[in-house]
Formats: structure tokens, sequence, C-alpha cells
């Protein structure tokens, strides 16, 4: 038995790599990652985990007739760092494409109606 078998790259992030290249999508390892602008991914850091530069060409292929501020401005709000706010304000500030409520309002919706379904005990 292969005591490597096991590990979380053999279990999950190789068959993820493959079913991506199955779907036509460019793979790449990272593992030996050169750093900066013309680097191997175009990332300054690793804790950069969109690639700032793919995205703005995509979003300015999807939305040619955006002026570059919009695009520049999907670009910002959609890599804002999220990873100090509580789950349920990340949920709430994320951008929703048909402008409802965030996951966190319906949440607080639901939890405000079941408390007031609940009986109400009376103290006296």
């Amino acid at each position: 038995m292969n005591i490597h078998a096991y590990t979380e790259d053999q279990l999950v992030e190789q068959p993820a790599i493959a079913l991506f290249a199955e779907l036509g999508w460019q793979t790449v390892s990272a593992m030996d990652e050169v750093f900066g602008t013309s680097g191997t991914l175009g990332r300054e850091t690793s804790g950069e985990v969109a690639l700032s530069s793919r995205l703005r060409a995509g979003l300015e292929r999807l939305n040619p007739q955006l002026p570059s501020d919009a695009i520049a401005s999907a670009l910002d709000e959609l890599t804002r760092d999220r990873s100090a706010m509580s789950l349920a304000t990340a949920l709430a500030c994320a951008p929703r494409p048909d402008n409802s409520p965030g996951l966190a309002s319906s949440l607080r919706t639901s939890a405000l109606s079941r408390r007031a379904r609940q009986p109400r005990l009376m103290h006296g």
C-alpha cells in the first residue's frame, strides 16, 4: 500500500485538476511558482487568490460595451478581501446578479419569522 495514496493531493486536488483538464480548462502546477507580473501566474504573492489580469481580460471580453472604470470597479468588488468579515457580513456584502438581498439577509428574515411564531411565556 502506498502511504501517499490517501493525501489531500491524491484524493482531491489531482482528480479536480484532471476534471478541469477534461472540461477544456488550462491547468498549471504552481508548486514552484515564480511571483511577479511576468511570473508563472502573474501574482505578486501566494495570498492573491484571484488572477486579476486574467479576470480583467475576461470581464472586458464579456462586457465590451463597459467603460474601463466600470471594469475596474467590478474587478475591485470581485477581489475585495472579505476574510476579516463575519460570514453573515461577507454574504450580505457579496454582489448578486439579480440584485436580490444577500443570503445573510434572507437568513435573518427567516430567523425573525421563526421567532415570531414561537409562543412567548409571560412572567408575573
